[in-house]
């Protein structure tokens, strides 16, 4: 994984410790320390494996990185990774340690970034998680290749509190991608050759 300078077109740090194909990054938080640095927290994903990176940040220029935490809990690979919400969590450091991870074995995993653990498991798809998306109301919307999304109604606080409020069917083959837009609406697309919108 490298991290670049759009303004002068070069690559400013290089991140090299995954075994395999990197298929997914996410930025967790980008937090000021002073007026001059920041630390940056950024998730990446391959093969059974998600890692979170703590880099230092000083003047927008220079990148160090100070630590990596591995989570390895996987039985597949690793599809994509999300930071979760503000509204589902109670505090601002509780917000910064939230990840939301989709993989091949079906689920839907929230993990604490801080001590590498999964906090929630979601199961219900029948085939890969390839994405998922936020809803305003603080819901999960997610895609798979079983070619349905699945909105689902969580709280990570109460392992007993999550359900699929309503199961979305119409594509004929595997979906890809989900965005939710500014008015609620749901974007999907699939490998079907079309693009749906869902109200």
């Amino acid at each position: 994984m490298r991290i670049w300078n759009i303004e002068t077109r070069s690559c400013i740090l290089t991140l090299d410790n995954h075994k395999s194909r990197v298929k997914a990054c996410s930025v967790l938080s980008n937090n000021p320390i002073h007026s001059t640095e920041s630390i940056i927290r950024i998730a990446s994903s391959s093969t059974n494996t998600i890692k979170i990176w703590t880099i230092k940040n000083t003047n927008n220029k220079k990148l160090t990185l100070m630590k990596r935490d591995d989570i390895e809990d996987y039985r597949g690979n690793v599809l994509g990774i999300f930071r979760f919400p503000a509204y589902k969590t109670k505090t601002k450091k509780d917000l910064e340690s939230k990840l939301v991870s989709v993989a091949t074995d079906n689920l839907i995993k929230i993990w604490d970034t801080n001590n590498s653990k999964c906090d929630l498991t979601i199961s219900g798809h029948t085939s890969w998680v390839r994405h998922m998306a936020m809803l305003p109301d603080g819901r999960i919307v997610s895609a798979s290749d079983d070619k349905t999304l699945k909105i689902w109604n969580i709280d990570t606080h109460n392992e007993k509190l999550k359900s699929c409020d309503l199961t979305l069917t119409g594509h004929t083959y595997y979906i890809f991608g989900v965005v939710v837009l500014s008015d609620g609406r749901i974007v999907s697309c699939s490998h079907d050759h079309t693009i749906k919108i869902w109200i």
